[in-house]
């Protein structure tokens, strides 16, 4: 028998086997690459997708940076007193323009029409620049025969109410590149690096690697969305009511719609309302500035002679000083001799108030009664009386945070040292200035049994980061009088008002305050003496909540046109309030 070979089957399985190995690596190897390449596609789509679809955006692109968008301005229960401005529209109406130098092409009358108005826009680099208001049409008119300049809206800054407080923001001029607004007043240029922290976004022009238009792609622009923002105090309807009775009574002044109101919450010194009339077109500052009456000018925080207004410090510090209200008395004839002048009373013609005390010194605005009891106190207590209700006193005015808010003045004692200076003081003439913020804050302190609260504007502010900057909800000031005089000032003021000079339009209300009337020197256009017209007080006259001051450059009493702007505000805020309480 032949022997049986097993070898060269063993052999050939073998080598089956270490073929098969091989292919197994080469599959795995192949698998390998694949999932290599596969990650890495993954990696360029999911991680540097954005990037590399922005270069190649880029290179067909041509973009013009847009201003930032900027931040809202919001009242106290987040209705706006200032829609945030920069926002991008297809228009009309048609403020700006993008303009991209190189994809320029159309007739050339076009061309030149477009640059009477917006300059050489065929030279220099892509930009934003404003459309003269007066020349829109002929622009976008002509634009429609031109490649490359591109009309467009930015929605421009809206002011509900409150234009002082908001105040406004500088712009390039027309036809210049436009790089953003500025806040120059008010909040808006206190707080602009929350406001204007807004996106930029931009512009962008189809072009090919000429830089010229490419047929049949357009323009468009990225999204603008995170801006910042600021929450006031001002509680917006009662901000409306004070601006419309402000505008109200000065339509019968004689030296026109001038003055302030502002209106305290008495617990918490929280600004509720300021207004300041004329106010004025943020949109036409220009007009604003050459017009009468300097409008610009937020009269709220500015200082006026207070009148008789002065005479609610001159009794505080007589009471502060130990003179009872209860047993002081003064007989008053009509008028009184001071040094070398005689010093009338309202009452002069009549022959005087006759006896008067403390009570009757405030309601009847006596003016011989407070001069006799500024003297018996003393300049330095009546002086000193003023200081501690926050008369010149700067913190009342950069709490506020408005830009160029100023302060009151009341004289150094050298100004006191004469019986006429001392006089002069007593009836709030020459030597004290009171703004109608540092007004307000008086009454509040008088209403709050005599702690001095430090009126606010701010609750906060946030950049587009989400930086934000919180502000105290109320802030206390030292005590200025004792709560025993307090109540002794509201007793009076409350008779103040209901039976002194303003008694007329004020009854029936439930309140208390003081009338002034302040000489100022100035004549109006007719020739006519312009007073200082005041009405300072709180309501209501139990439990009080709200602390107003109001003042109008009249040319008539504060009884006359200051106490009825006071009574428009308290008649809306009793209603209100009421309605909400209930």
């Amino acid at each position: 028998m032949s022997p049986i070979h097993r070898g060269s089957d063993g052999g050939r399985v073998a080598g089956r086997s270490a073929e098969s190995s091989r292919l197994r690596l080469v599959l795995l190897a192949t698998l390998f690459a694949f999932l290599m390449l596969l990650g890495r596609c993954a990696y360029i789509c999911f991680v540097n997708g954005p990037t590399f679809a922005a270069m190649a955006v880029s290179q067909r692109s041509s973009s013009a940076a847009l201003p930032p968008a900027r931040g809202d301005i919001t009242a106290r229960s987040g209705e706006l007193l200032a829609h945030g401005s920069g926002q991008l529209q297809p228009g009309p109406p048609f403020t700006h323009a993008a303009v991209f130098p190189t994809a320029i092409r159309g007739s050339d009358e076009a061309i030149q029409t477009i640059e009477a108005a917006l300059g050489h826009v065929r030279n220099g680099y892509a930009r934003v620049v404003r459309i003269p208001p007066e020349l829109a049409d002929e622009v976008v008119e002509a634009g429609r025969a031109v490649v490359g300049v591109v009309p467009f809206q930015l929605t421009p800054r809206t002011v509900v109410a409150a234009q002082h407080v908001v105040g406004y923001v500088s712009r390039g001029a027309e036809g210049a590149t436009h790089s953003g607004e500025v806040g120059v007043d008010g909040l808006e240029a206190t707080f602009d690096w929350a406001l204007g922290s807004g996106d930029a976004g931009e512009v962008m022009l189809s072009v090919d690697g000429r830089g010229e238009c490419m047929a049949g792609l357009g323009a468009w622009a990225s999204h603008q969305s995170a801006r910042g923002s600021v929450s006031t105090t001002i509680d917006l309807p009662l901000q409306q009511v004070a601006e419309a009775a402000l505008k109200a009574a000065g339509k019968g002044t004689t030296a026109g719609a001038a003055g302030a109101v502002v209106v305290l919450d008495v617990a918490t010194g929280q600004v509720l309302a300021m207004a300041s009339t004329p106010t004025y077109d943020a949109q036409n500052l220009t007009g604003a500035m050459s017009s009468p009456g300097a409008p610009l000018l937020n009269r709220a925080v500015r200082p006026y002679y207070p009148g008789s207004v002065f005479k609610v410090v001159v009794a505080a510090a007589a009471l502060e000083a130990g003179i009872s209200a209860y047993t002081w008395e003064y007989i008053d004839e009509g008028f009184i001799d001071v040094g070398d002048n005689i010093v009338r009373c309202a009452a002069y013609e009549r022959g005087g108030h006759g006896r008067v005390g403390m009570a009757e010194m405030l309601a009847h605005s006596c003016n011989t009664a407070a001069i006799v009891l500024a003297a018996q106190t003393g300049g330095g207590a009546v002086r000193a009386q003023a200081k501690a209700f926050g008369v010149g006193d700067p913190t009342l005015a950069g709490r506020l945070h408005l830009q160029g808010a100023s302060s009151g003045r009341v004289a150094p004692l050298s100004d006191l040292s004469s019986e006429a200076g001392l006089a002069n003081l007593a009836l709030g003439q020459l030597h004290v200035e009171m703004t109608p913020v540092e007004a307000a804050a008086m009454m509040a302190c008088i209403a709050g049994d005599g702690q001095m609260v430090i009126p606010s504007l701010v609750l906060e502010a946030e950049d587009a980061s989400g930086r934000r900057m919180m502000y105290p909800r109320s802030l206390k000031g030292d005590r200025a009088i004792s709560p025993g005089t307090a109540a002794t000032l509201r007793r009076m003021l409350e008779t103040a008002a209901t039976e002194g000079t303003a008694s007329a339009v004020l009854a029936g209300l439930s309140c208390a305050g003081k009338t002034g009337t302040a000489q100022t020197g100035r004549l109006d256009s007719a020739g006519s003496p312009v007073y200082n017209a005041w009405f300072a007080g709180y309501a209501p006259a139990q439990k009080p909540s709200i602390a107003v001051a109001v003042v109008l450059e009249s040319g008539r009493s504060g009884a006359d046109v200051a106490a009825p702007v006071f009574r428009e505000i308290v008649q809306f805020w009793t209603r209100t309030e009421g309605a909400a309480s209930s």
